[in-house]
């Protein structure tokens, strides 16, 4: 063999060994990085875990009722329960220049609101 195809040989040969050796470090890198991704998933659905049994535990009526009692608070009665029709509609918005009602307390305690008419139309 020739001194040239001797050093064609070795460069192949040392080039494909240094492309095996950096495609290995490649692998070896990937392998690290998936196994880390594993550990945080992992991680993630333990604490996902743990925040559902929380939930649950303070969903419970039990656990419920207790901040209930503390803060005063009764079941709805039944005379208290309404149809949705039942209940009157907001307002509509006022216009752009349109004064506020005014609100006037009557001894009753009730509150009504007073509003100006609106000024008849000259024309007939």
């Amino acid at each position: 063999m020739s001194g040239v195809g001797l050093v064609l040989t070795l460069v192949a040969v040392l080039s494909l060994g240094t492309g095996v050796m950096v495609f290995k470090e490649n692998v070896d890198h990937e392998r690290q990085r998936f196994a880390r991704l594993e550990r945080e998933l992992a991680a993630a659905e333990a604490a996902t875990a743990r925040l559902q049994a929380e939930l649950a535990y303070h969903q419970r009526l039990a656990y419920l009722a207790r901040f209930a009692r503390a803060l005063g608070l009764v079941p709805a009665r039944p005379t208290q329960l309404v149809e949705l029709e039942a209940v009157p509609r907001r307002p509509a918005p006022l216009a752009a220049g349109e004064p506020a009602p005014l609100l006037v307390a009557l001894p009753s305690g009730r509150r009504i609101g007073l509003a100006r008419r609106p000024a008849p139309d000259p024309t007939p």
